[in-house]
């Protein structure tokens, strides 16, 4: 299916406008559950790992190296908002 860019840029645009006309455009938090529910992506990753639990098949080692300064406030701020 071929969408005119019109039609692209509207809805690439469409979240930017809410947020414009007084939405936030944040994304809520959930009330807090035991488990959260899992999407599709975690369903299939945990269906493959149960059926080869040895295979390293989804572990990607990677490591980056940041420079400049680091804003120590954000990066707690960060951390807190995980848990």
């Amino acid at each position: 299916m071929d969408i005119s860019e019109k039609t692209q840029k509207s809805l690439l645009l469409k979240p930017l406008d809410k947020k414009m006309k007084g939405g936030s455009g944040a994304i809520s938090k959930r009330p807090f559950q035991d488990h959260a529910p899992l999407s599709f992506g975690q369903e299939r990753l945990w269906f493959l790992w149960q059926m080869a639990p040895q295979s390293t098949a989804y572990n990607l080692v990677a490591a980056i190296r940041l420079t400049g300064l680091m804003d120590e406030k954000a990066l707690e701020w960060s951390f807190d908002e995980l848990e």
